[in-house]
């Protein structure tokens, strides 16, 4: 009885432990968008997370089984499948972002070919972490793309915009910059009326 008994409170503790870190699992991911200062773009995002989200109510439901059926290991192998089919769906049904690091050096190559010399603005996910850092479009054309220069004093502006349409217009400097071509994936290239 008492060996009955001692198993029992083993087997709370540990569910007790496992549940009191589950809160913990979800400040780190808070914690992790609010330093990093990014919006959550799209599922991907969150879903690195998600085997901790169900690891508690796995372990849970294991030491159930193992003291009702005396064991646990194929309801454990099970939930291992369920969560790999379940993430595998996830994913591919996840939205497919056209901001890429490929799709978006391809623009800008094809940009460079015909403006070698621009500005950029730009805000949001495309800044830098820091201040000192480099822009995400400065970036790629400084290490990856010869010929071409982001600091250029040409009167032409590049403006990416990750979400919605591009404006026709930009005030900058006092000046009004219309909108004359858009390469992929998004990125306007602006510059005074002649």
């Amino acid at each position: 009885m008492l060996k009955i008994h001692l198993k029992t409170a083993s087997t709370v503790y540990r569910l007790i432990f496992i549940f009191s870190i589950f809160p913990f699992i979800f400040g780190f991911q808070l914690l992790f968008f609010y330093t990093l200062n990014r919006p959550i773009l799209s599922g991907h995002y969150s879903m690195f997370m998600l085997p901790f989200y169900i690891l508690p109510w796995t372990l849970l439901a294991a030491n159930l089984m193992k003291m009702i059926l005396k064991r646990s290991e194929p309801f454990v192998i099970l939930a291992v499948i369920v969560l790999l089919f379940m993430n595998r769906e996830n994913m591919l049904n996840q939205e497919k972002d056209p901001w890429t690091f490929s799709r978006t050096k391809a623009g800008l190559v094809k940009l460079c070919d015909k403006y070698p010399s621009f500005r950029t603005i730009e805000n949001g996910p495309f800044a830098g972490y820091q201040p000192e850092y480099e822009k995400v479009l400065e970036f790629i054309v400084n290490r990856y793309i010869s010929g071409c220069t982001p600091y250029g004093d040409s009167g032409i502006l590049l403006y990416p915009q990750r979400r919605g349409d591009l404006p026709e217009t930009i005030d900058r400097e006092g000046k009004t910059l219309i909108r004359i071509e858009t390469f992929s994936p998004n990125i306007g290239v602006y510059s005074a009326p002649q």
